[in-house]
């Protein structure tokens, strides 16, 4: 495509505001420049990720737990920033473009006529705008130099956002994107990578909810940060660098974003069945692939930017992309769950908040200031510790208890999808006689759970929501708490409802007074009623103890608050007391073991972590001298070939060299001989040239003589 042949020159000529006014650090310039190369990757692992896909929370499901393309992600990955205006696509009036409404750039109005000259049924084609601008400059004649420039650049980054930042809407010019672009041209910076997020996790949403073919989806979508994030995270895709890839010559990005090394690596084909098997095995797919945010943060702990960057990527809330084409205008929002994927931010994982609900509007397009406004508010100085490089992220026990009852449905259609049972025969129109539209796909109204994020409570009825909210949550968290109660106690073991328990085990009749009839039995009467109540209260909290539930915390309160509960003054009760006791105090000594060993896995865990770092680190010098040494490999042997072609040439001359001797040795001899020839002819023509001299002139002097002597004979 013509952007490939365009995309050099206006790196090098026109890329003044798109480095970052501050040193070492960069806007958008990596980002343009990794829509330099191609993404090449075996079509098996792609199939394999999608099938992992939950368009519920925007995640990828993975047996030992959900990752997701984070905002972090785009940022690093792609170079794309998080932090600046909104991004906002609309279509202004005519009448504002004018300049002399000082509302928008000059750049604007040639822009939108050149879009409104090349659309056609309302489109404008990828090439048909390249052709416009690249191919034929003398369009902008009429321009001067420096209002050329800014045109120019403004039309390329409209055709760059379109094609590969903020895809969507098809191989098209989006008459929406003009307005961002000629702003972008003046130096205003915006936040791209939620909105290019967005784009992404919609493209996964139509094509995961289409189960008729997805295939036949053919729509332009963002996969190459797709592909970008299994670079990252699955290096196992990709083999070593390529020696010759195929980029322009151009300066180089400060910052390097990592899809500029995944388009240099070399993809290694896998077949379904072991694309799968790739992405069954955890340690295949990393958790946190990324160097630090900021190469001085131990210089500057208190990094206000890289906490930014950090705190931003942890905002859960929905992504907004406002698209405006010539004829509709709608909002399209996607959820955004860091908190689901909190180990790849290196922190530890707990149970997730409820799904966002995606939405698609067409009226209400407004919603999407307020999410960007949740998105980009103000950050605090202790908001976010963030984890150093070598931390590692852990799970906790009731987030294990939860995930293993979340992936249960997802084990089964992937065990399926394992067999390949994908390609069973099943005809066309079985398949589309079952398939409905999802409603997240179609425009609709808005509803309350939209505003969940972003609603603004007064102050007064400000607790009365929060406590709305826990309740929603509850029936996400409690189903796993209830599970861990004996289930002799209808509450938990805390507060009123662990004395309402014990209420219960010291008063067999559920609280009530004992009757007359119960006051009159014998005391070994009494002592069985309690014995068998304290049995059949010691098998339910001892249903399904063992070695390992023995550590666990809350099992360890309900041994002990039944303990305590059980009346002291009968022997046969004293001895069922004494065994729970004792194993509440072995239970302590499992937690208090299991606890040393955490700290010393912990201690084991950072010194392999550090360890790694410097074996990563030795590997990355190792890789770069290898590539130092085919670079000289290479050089050397283009010197070589020079040499071999300079002593070719010397050998010819010297040939020559000595042809031109022999030749210039004999003509000096046939010059001396013609010489010599010319010199004896020259002194025989002068000698005879004399002999006739004299013969001439003795014979006048002979006939003056005769003449003489008969003019005295007169």
């Amino acid at each position: 495509m013509v952007i490939m042949n365009e995309l050099p020159g206006f790196l090098t000529n026109h890329s003044s505001h798109l480095k970052g006014s501050e040193p070492g650090k960069d806007y958008i310039y990596g980002a343009i420049f990794c829509s330099l190369g191609k993404y090449p990757i075996s079509p098996s692992v792609v199939r394999a990720l999608l099938e992992r896909w939950d368009s519920v929370a925007n995640t990828f499901v993975f047996p030992c737990g959900e990752r997701t393309i984070t905002l972090l992600d785009m940022k690093n990955m792609a170079g794309l920033p998080l932090d600046g205006e909104p991004y906002d696509e609309f279509i202004p009036s005519r009448a504002y473009m004018e300049p002399a409404m000082l509302l928008y750039p000059k750049t604007l109005l040639p822009l939108y006529r050149a879009w409104r000259k090349l659309e056609d049924g309302g489109k404008v084609t990828f090439q048909k705008w390249c052709d416009y601008f690249h191919c034929t400059p003398g369009n902008l004649s009429g321009f001067d130099s420096s209002e050329f420039s800014n045109i120019y650049t403004a039309a390329f980054l409209t055709l760059w956002i379109c094609c590969f930042a903020i895809v969507g809407g098809g191989p098209y010019i989006r008459p929406g994107v003009l307005v961002t672009a000629s702003w972008m041209t003046l130096g205003r910076q915006f936040a791209l990578a939620q909105p290019a997020l967005c784009s992404l996790y919609y493209s996964l949403r139509l094509i995961s909810t289409k189960p008729i073919n997805p295939a036949s989806l053919r729509k332009l979508w963002p996969v190459h940060y797709l592909i970008g994030w299994i670079g990252d995270h699955i290096p196992a895709v990709f083999g070593n660098r390529m020696k010759h890839v195929n980029i322009p010559v151009c300066p180089y990005p400060s910052v390097r974003p990592t899809m500029l090394d995944t388009m240099s690596r070399k993809p290694t084909l896998f077949s379904p069945k072991s694309a799968h098997k790739l992405l069954c095995r955890d340690k295949n797919i990393l958790w946190n692939p990324y160097e630090p945010l900021d190469e001085d943060l131990t210089a500057q702990p208190n990094s206000l930017r890289t906490n930014r960057i950090f705190d931003l990527s942890l905002r859960r809330g929905m992504l907004p992309w406002r698209i405006a084409t010539y004829k509709t205008d709608f909002c399209i929002l996607e959820p955004y769950h860091p908190e689901r994927a909190a180990r790849q931010f290196g922190l530890d994982q707990v149970v997730p908040h409820l799904p966002l609900t995606s939405l698609v509007t067409e009226f209400d397009v407004g919603i999407a200031y307020a999410h960007w406004r949740h998105l980009l508010r103000p950050i605090y100085e202790d908001s976010h510790l963030i984890p150093d490089e070598y931390r590692v992220g852990r799970a906790s026990l009731a987030w294990v208890r939860w995930f293993s009852a979340f992936i249960e449905p997802f084990n089964s259609i992937l065990h399926s999808l394992g067999q390949d049972n994908l390609y069973d025969p099943i005809s066309f129109g079985a398949r589309q006689c079952d398939y409905h539209i999802h409603p997240g796909l179609a425009p609709r109204n808005l509803s309350s759970r939209d505003l969940t994020v972003v609603q603004r409570v007064a102050e007064e009825h400000l607790q009365d929501y929060l406590v709305s909210i826990m309740n929603k949550e509850m029936t996400n968290n409690d189903h796993w708490k209830r599970a861990a109660q004996p289930s002799g106690c209808t509450g938990r073991l805390s507060g009123s409802n662990s004395h309402d328990c014990g209420q219960q085990l010291d008063h067999p009749s559920s609280g009530q007074a004992l009757s007359k009839d119960t006051q009159s039995m014998d005391a070994t009467e009494i002592e069985k009623i309690f014995l068998a109540t304290a049995y059949q209260v010691s098998l339910k909290v001892l249903n399904g103890l063992d070695v390992t539930t023995l550590k666990d915390p809350e099992r360890c309160a309900a041994l002990q608050l039944t303990s305590t509960s059980l009346p002291g003054n009968f022997a046969s009760i004293s001895k069922i007391k004494a065994m729970l006791d004792k194993l509440v105090a072995i239970s302590q000594q499992l937690q208090l073991a299991h606890s040393e060993f955490e700290a010393s896995s912990g201690r084991v865990d950072q010194a392999v972590g550090q360890v790694k770092q410097e074996l990563s680190v030795k590997k990355n010098a190792l890789q770069a001298t290898a590539q130092e040494m085919i670079s000289v490999e290479e050089r050397k042997a283009e010197l070589l070939a020079e040499v071999a072609k300079f002593n070719l040439a010397l050998k010819e001359l010297e040939e020559k060299e000595e042809k031109l001797l022999k030749t210039q040795s004999a003509q000096e001899l046939e010059v001396k001989e013609q010489e010599q020839a010319l010199c004896d002819a020259t002194t025989k023509a002068n000698k005879r040239a004399n002999d006739d001299l004299r013969a001439k002139t003795m014979m006048c002097i002979r006939t003056f003589i005769c003449f003489q002597c008969i003019g005295r004979a007169h």
